[in-house]
């Protein structure tokens, strides 16, 4: 396999997250599956109570532990009323589920652990098909045991991808006490594929100051000034007193696009995927003496002006600016350029972002990009059921695959976009 694994792990602080991003697993919060009294049911190979989910080794518990209705356990569902506790009946379950991934993408798998208090330590492994990394959760000293937040981030190798989760306490003395997970999601990501888009990147600038870029500079790490010049001016946080009228948009630098003079231009190449979207974004605020500062961003075949008006007060606020644009056949050009006239004092830029616009398409089963015969032989794999291997399939969210999720395939049938 040439998956990039990378694991992290923090400890959780609140709700899941970001709920609003597409969990490309099913029923990542086990509320979906058997009607259940509270406490625990043992769920075994071949058992289909937990939705979306198979157990391939030994056993699991699905947890039902919310009060008032049903006391803790020793530990609180993460996310609504369930949780896995993953040594069942038996030590060491294993619980799966198989999602439909593509190659060459980013994608970032997030879980919360906790243990069963029965044991010292929580051993749990994840597998992105052949690929593990482990992860611990030693018992507090609490009758609620905490939750931590824990990633796995992968780039896929193909069009699916197996993702499982393995107790790796097989002590027989505590039988039915192992990791227990809850609120587990594969989201993918979209990454900034602009190079020091915050341009903390450059020059040495130990002073609280700025530096010149000429015409012609590539000093300015991933960036070539192309017209005038620029200031790179280092602001915060460590700079408490400035002369300055902003105040950096991220970490302590920003780019005055007016250096020794007007009309500065950076601009940076990428290589993006011909035919796809994308999304430009900047943070625009300015140095202000005149009232307002305009730049032109570029993006491949796109443009887009965008106007600065300077509040009464200091520090001056920052605006968000973004251009969509269509990747070119080659490398696709970006350029921020200042259409100011007032000497040294410009439009001032930072966190300048390029990702991929992650099209809205529930009808994409096949997560391809395009809606055609591929995803409707998916759907009519699932139809009649809930999804099962293919969860996508229940394009309208409600349990069932049938002629409404077939009509939505067919009225949404060409390109995503």
């Amino acid at each position: 396999m040439k998956l990039k694994l990378a694991a992290v792990g923090v400890v959780a602080v609140g709700l899941a997250a970001n709920a609003s991003a597409q969990n490309l697993l099913s029923n990542g919060s086990f509320e979906s599956g058997a009607t259940q009294d509270c406490g625990w049911i043992c769920v075994g190979v071949g058992d289909t109570r937990i939705a979306g989910w198979s157990v391939i080794l030994n056993s699991v518990d699905r947890e039902r532990t919310s009060p008032p209705a049903c006391p803790p356990e020793g530990w609180l569902p993460y996310d609504g009323e369930y949780s896995i506790d993953l040594n069942g009946c038996s030590v060491g379950g294993i619980l799966q589920q198989s999602v439909t991934t593509i190659p060459g993408r980013l994608y970032r798998l997030a879980f919360q652990l906790s243990l069963n208090a029965g044991i010292d330590v929580g051993r749990l492994r994840v597998h992105v098909n052949s690929l593990t990394a482990d992860f611990l959760a030693p018992r507090v000293n609490a009758s609620i045991q905490p939750w931590t937040h824990h990633e796995v981030s992968f780039t896929a190798d193909s069009t699916t991808t197996v993702i499982a989760f393995e107790s790796l306490n097989r002590e027989y003395s505590w039988q039915w006490a192992g990791p227990v997970i809850d609120a587990v999601s594969l989201e993918e990501v979209n990454p900034n594929l602009v190079v020091n888009g915050g341009f903390e990147a450059g020059l040495s600038q130990t002073d609280c100051t700025w530096v010149i870029y000429g015409n012609g500079s590539t000093q300015l790490p991933g960036w070539e000034v192309i017209a005038g010049s620029i200031d790179r001016e280092r602001l915060s946080p460590n700079c408490a007193v400035s002369t300055e009228s902003w105040t950096s948009f991220e970490g302590e630098f920003t780019v005055d696009l007016d250096g020794a003079s007007p009309g500065g231009a950076i601009r940076q190449f990428l290589a993006l995927t011909p035919g796809d979207r994308y999304r430009l974004t900047f943070a625009l605020t300015g140095n202000c003496g005149p009232a307002f500062k305009r730049v032109r961003a570029e993006a491949g075949a796109a443009s887009g002006e965008f106007e600065f008006h300077c509040a009464p007060s200091n520090p001056q606020p920052w605006t968000q600016c973004s251009l969509d644009f269509t990747a070119s056949p080659k490398l696709t050009g970006i350029v921020i350029r200042s259409l100011s006239d007032a000497g040294q004092n410009g439009p001032v830029i930072d966190a300048v972002s390029v990702a991929r616009v992650l099209a809205q398409c529930p009808a994409d089963i096949v997560l391809d990009g395009f809606v055609g015969g591929s995803d409707l032989a998916a759907l009519l794999t699932a139809w009649g059921t809930g999804g099962g291997d293919v969860p996508r399939a229940d394009v309208n969210g409600d349990g069932i695959v049938n002629g409404s999720d077939l009509a939505a395939v067919l009225g949404a049938w060409g390109a995503c976009g």
